[in-house]
């Protein structure tokens, strides 16, 4: 068990609104946008639910979503105009991704240069291609549960590689191994303990 206190979490990311609040201009809420970077957001595409975020970092991106967008009349737009105009691009960038599928323009918009996520669901994650070629889920089979995939271990250790060697024990599973072998009860007051229900190897009704 880590613990970590919240302050430490954060403190390293909140440094300017800290500035700012003690110069009196205390931060606004953005939502998905970020001073610098216009367009910035999460935008609706086709399908139900289905999401991207969309990040413009400099003026090279923003020509690259412009190439990508068809928007020749905004491509001389510098980083102040986009941050003044953010709502009207807002808009129209929203128009242009709720015809398209996320995870093609993803690869669209990536492939141009452009910062470009789609909001994956469970499903989504469990069969995003990216993490089938780092083989970062690993099959599992369970006596209950079937065989399942489920995430790796994060880091891959060279000299002591961490694996999953067996499922999560069923209930009741070491019961014997604990009582006899560990507790060292004898059998009679096992066999008590198990008639009486105070060791249990299924649920009670």
């Amino acid at each position: 068990t880590v613990e970590v206190a919240q302050v430490e979490a954060a403190i390293n990311m909140i440094g300017r609104h800290v500035v700012a609040a003690q110069v009196d201009e205390p931060p606004q809420r953005l939502g998905n946008r970020r001073p610098g970077r216009a367009p910035q957001g999460v935008y609706k595409c086709q399908g139900d639910d289905r999401w991207i975020a969309i990040s413009v970092v400099d003026d090279d991106c923003w020509a690259a979503l412009c190439k990508v967008t068809g928007w020749s009349d905004l491509e001389e737009l510098d980083a102040a105009q986009r941050w003044r105009d953010h709502d009207a691009i807002d808009a129209r960038l929203a128009a242009f991704t709720a015809q398209r599928n996320d995870f093609s323009l993803m690869m669209e918009l990536q492939a141009a240069g452009v910062p470009a996520g789609a909001v994956f669901d469970a499903a989504d994650v469990v069969n995003d291609p990216q993490l089938a070629s780092t083989q970062f889920f690993v099959p599992l089979a369970h006596p209950e549960a079937g065989t399942h995939v489920w995430p790796r271990f994060a880091a891959r250790l060279a000299l002591t590689p961490a694996t999953m060697r067996r499922p999560a024990a069923t209930m009741g599973q070491h019961n014997d191994f604990a009582a006899l072998q560990l507790a060292e009860l004898d059998n009679d007051t096992y066999s008590a303990l198990l008639n009486s229900g105070v060791i249990r190897t299924t649920p009670p009704a």
